[in-house]
């Protein structure tokens, strides 16, 4: 609505179906799934608070959701985040500021709206900015909506994964014989590194 309202429709403008913007896009996520990795790993203090907030926080919310749910919530948060911020919020400032004026400034609207701590969104404005880019580059937003998406859905399972084994390993699980969780079956598709 936002974006007929601001004569930018993301879905009319740069939004082109086809099997080569998926794959682009499929092909773009590895710089931020490295990321992740490297956030998982990282010994940084802020990156490894960041780590235990998320897995405290948000990973016993999702303990137990199917796979598909796990699909269905990363699809849409990449389909309706992007659509607001590539394909509403910087063409329009784009048409005010510039391109690069533009990025920037959604980029850290973008980092903010996903402040959970400081190096939170700190990463997320600079997952922004590369999202932002290619939107830029491509000028297709399903580009950037398949990286949004598929990051999405190696996050949570990541996170799932963590999280259910947290539980399951510390005495606040819940007691035995209690429920049966995505931790409880690791071949339901959970992803581990």
């Amino acid at each position: 609505g936002l974006g007929w309202l601001l004569e930018s429709p993301p879905f009319q403008q740069s939004f082109d179906l086809g099997w080569r913007p998926v794959v682009l896009g499929v092909v773009a996520t590895v710089p931020v799934v490295l990321a992740l990795v490297w956030c998982l790993n990282s010994s940084n203090p802020s990156v490894v608070h960041l780590t235990e907030v998320v897995e405290t926080t948000v990973g016993p919310l999702l303990i137990g959701a199917p796979v598909s749910g796990l699909a269905i919530l990363s699809l849409l948060a990449g389909l309706g985040e992007e659509a607001l911020f590539r394909g509403v919020l910087q063409p329009v400032l784009a048409r005010l500021s510039g391109p690069v004026v533009a990025l920037v400034v959604v980029s850290l609207v973008f980092g903010l709206v996903h402040f959970v701590t400081a190096t939170y969104a700190v990463l997320a404005g600079l997952i922004g900015l590369y999202l932002g880019s290619l939107m830029l580059v491509t000028e297709n937003l399903l580009v950037p909506i398949t990286v949004h998406a598929v990051y999405d859905m190696i996050a949570l399972s990541v996170l799932v994964n963590r999280a259910s084994t947290r539980e399951s390993a510390g005495p606040a699980s819940g007691g035995e014989g209690e429920g049966v969780g995505i931790g409880d079956q690791p071949d339901e598709g959970a992803i581990d590194f």
